[in-house]
């Protein structure tokens, strides 16, 4: 093809080409840079009051004083980030689809501290203004916050006034309701605390600062006050500097909170928990409402509260307890005299046996009666008690009151549908109340789970009381049986094995209260080569001619498992799996390690070779790098320790154990030697037993890789 041919060909190549690079957004137009600070423009944070510096005097002051605070921000107003820009791509003369338009978000810069805030109402809970703006284009973006945000409005360097350095801090919110104050004084001080009565007839707290370095004083002054009619609590402050004879005032602050006591109230007329009830909490001085909650069950909630001190006592408090619906009372206390307690009992009119608690303090020189009695219930898992409190001077009743309590006792057994061939393919069970039919929300079984089928009281057979409770998975694969006598004897117990070779234990209880003889029988039975194991249980009383028995079992799995791993093994830390295989039922687990783990390799039972009895196990990993052994005798032996250096020139210790019981002896030995520069150190141990001057056994081990690796 000649030249001539090719130029027109080559322009249209450079065009199309130049249409490409022009029209592909990858590779002309901007990238977009998100960052964090996008968020912050849209959704800024509500700044957190500064922490102030704890200090001696803060403790002095109160330890119940809560800085106002509100609940976290909520985000009701945001300027929005400008509109995104686009880029307009310019179409080549040649024919070409068109392209999607780009676009390019603005990267707003925050300062932090650079936020301004103004006020919206009469206070910050009603609405405060968080203006910050952008420091590259100025845009402002703006967040209405309720809560009480502080901000400093004084400060004073102790170092400009000579001291060692420190300062204090004054601050407050918008609205003035919420203030605070701090300070920190680097001096080496020593302090001295104080007080005196000013003018006005306050008592006013002193706490003196005295600096050895600086030669100067700081004093810190302040009194309390309580605002009526309300639960605030207002600290009035003021920090003088002491030096050269004279007294110069530094700053005046103050620092205040809140001090409510709620109670829980809701409204009246409430027949039911359960039908969605709102309970709301209120200051039982000054009817501050904090919150309220919505419950659809029984829930006890306080409702009124007697502090003993208003009695004369030294402390304490009586607390009484309801459901919104009246249906459930409870009630608390406590009694903070350091008293002497005296326990009686008696029959009041109504033939309630009551029991009689009376506490009496040798300080106030007052007593507090407790008295409590069973009362009947009105259902038939009801349980109550009524107790009663009085104040005693002299042995005089100058204060009583009464509080009841009352709660319900189900015992639920579960039941399902039809026969269940395994757990483990799921199963509706349902728990039933044996005494009301109370039911509770049915629920999926996946696994093998003993549950409670039947409860026998045997109180209800004549007995001073107590049970016996079977359980049972639904699948039958797992059972279980719990027991609990409560006669007061002391049974005769007996065991043998029986012509079936099972190991039998039988207790007879005769008891003198209620009568009755019981014999509680237990039988053992394992299959041979199984892992299954189980005990069969009965109870059997007299009751005159007739004869009543309950029986019950209780079988588990008592695994055999033999441990194994791959061949071949060249070192733990290139990572093993062990697993552990039951003989018998073939139940498999497995665990990997990335590292040495010395498993038991041998074990010895010590009296299979003359002595009274004790063990050694030899340890060691499966790549052979960790070895490690374990040892204990039994016998009442008599320690005697040696060194003597071997035909190599080790050091060897020797320490025999001699036992007059058995007349054995065991002989530990062991050198220590060093395996390189890194290598660690291995002890070679022989254990030789020894008896009648004749030796039984002798077994060598090994502890090498030091303490690195598990043990199992």
């Amino acid at each position: 093809m000649c030249m001539k041919k090719m130029i027109p060909i080559l322009l249209v190549l450079l065009l199309w080409t130049g249409c490409l690079f022009s029209c592909n957004p990858a590779v002309n137009s901007p990238g977009v840079e998100t960052t964090d600070r996008d968020t912050e423009a849209t959704a800024g944070t509500a700044a957190e009051p500064p922490k102030t510096e704890p200090s001696e005097s803060e403790s002095a002051e109160s330890d119940r004083e809560t800085t106002l605070t509100t609940e976290e921000p909520s985000l009701e107003e945001t300027t929005a980030a400008t509109a995104p820009v686009t880029d307009p791509v310019t179409e080549p003369e040649s024919e070409s689809a068109t392209e999607p338009e780009t676009t390019e978000a603005h990267v707003h810069e925050y300062d932090p501290g650079g936020a301004t805030y103004e006020l919206s109402g009469d206070s910050c809970t009603e609405g405060v203004r968080k203006i910050s703006r952008c420091t590259l284009c100025g845009e402002e973006t703006v967040q209405i916050l309720h809560e009480h945000i502080p901000s400093m409005t004084e400060r004073v360097d102790l170092a400009d006034q000579g001291y060692c350095g420190g300062y204090l801090l004054s601050e407050a919110c918008l609205c003035g309701e919420y203030r605070n104050y701090s300070w920190n004084l680097f001096c080496p001080y020593v302090t001295e605390s104080g007080s005196y009565t000013d003018e006005a007839g306050r008592t006013v707290e002193t706490i003196t600062y005295d600096c050895p370095d600086c030669a100067k004083s700081l004093r810190y002054r302040y009194y309390r006050t309580a605002v009526q009619d309300t639960c605030e609590v207002v600290v009035q402050a003021a920090f003088d500097r002491l030096a050269e004879g004279r007294e110069t005032e530094l700053m005046v602050c103050q620092r205040n909170w809140y001090d409510h006591v709620y109670r829980y109230t809701w409204k009246e007329g409430i027949t039911s928990c359960e039908e969605s009830v709102t309970v709301f909490r209120v200051c039982q001085y000054c009817g501050h409402e904090d919150g309220a909650e919505t419950i659809t069950e029984h829930t006890y909630y306080e409702t009124s509260r007697y502090e003993w001190a208003d009695y004369g006592l030294c402390g304490g408090y009586l607390s009484v307890l309801s459901c919104p619906c009246g249906q459930y009372e409870n009630y608390d206390w406590q009694l903070t005299c350091a008293y002497t307690t005296e326990e009686g009992a008696r029959t009041d009119e109504a033939g309630h046996e009551v029991s009689v608690l009376t506490n009496t303090c040798a300080t106030c020189r007052r007593s507090l009666r407790y008295t409590a009695y069973a009362a009947p219930a009105d259902t038939a898992c009801g349980m109550a008690r009524v107790g009663a409190f009085e104040v005693l001077d002299g042995g005089e009743v100058i204060f009583s009151v009464n509080a009841r309590h009352n709660w319900e006792e189900h015992i639920y057994v579960y039941a399902w549908d039809g026969e269940v061939s395994s757990c483990t393919e799921g199963v509706t069970v349902s728990a039933i109340c044996i005494h009301c039919g109370d039911r509770q929300d049915p629920r999926i079984l996946e696994d093998h789970e003993p549950l409670l089928i039947a409860h026998h009281d045997l109180a209800a057979e004549g007995f001073c009381g107590g049970f016996l409770e079977r359980y049972a998975c639904p699948c039958g694969e797992m059972e279980d049986y719990a027991v609990s006598i409560a006669c007061m004897c002391t049974p005769d117990s007996v065991s043998y094995v029986d012509a079936d070779g099972r190991e039998v234990t039988e207790d007879t209880y005769t008891c003198g209260d209620c009568g009755h003889t019981l014999t509680y029988t237990r039988t053992a039975e394992s299959a041979k080569d199984s892992c299954e194991v189980s005990v069969r249980a009965s109870m059997t009383w007299h009751e005159g001619e007739s004869t009543r028995e309950l029986t019950a079992r209780s079988a588990w799995r008592d695994h055999q498992y033999v441990r194994s791993w791959g061949e071949e093994i060249t070192s733990c830390l290139e990572g093993i799996c062990i697993g552990y295989d039951c003989l018998y039922c073939g139940e498999r687990y497995e665990v990997t390690f990335r590292d040495h783990v010395t498993l038991e390799t041998e074990l010895y039972d010590l009296a299979d070779f003359g002595l009274c009895g004790g063990f050694l196990s030899l340890m060691a990993c499966p790549c052979g790098t960790c070895h490690e052994y374990d040892w204990g005798v039994v016998c009442q032996y008599v320690a005697e320790e040696s060194e003597y250096l071997d035909d190599l020139g080790r050091r060897v210790h020797l320490t025999r154990y001699s036992c007059a019981n058995c007349g054995g002896e065991l002989r530990y030995s062991y050198t220590k030697e060093q395996q390189g520069p890194a290598g660690g150190t291995v002890i070679r141990a022989v254990f030789e037993i020894v008896v009648d001057q004749v030796v039984t056994k002798t077994i060598s081990c090994l502890k090498s890789g030091g303490d690195s690796g598990y043990i199992m």
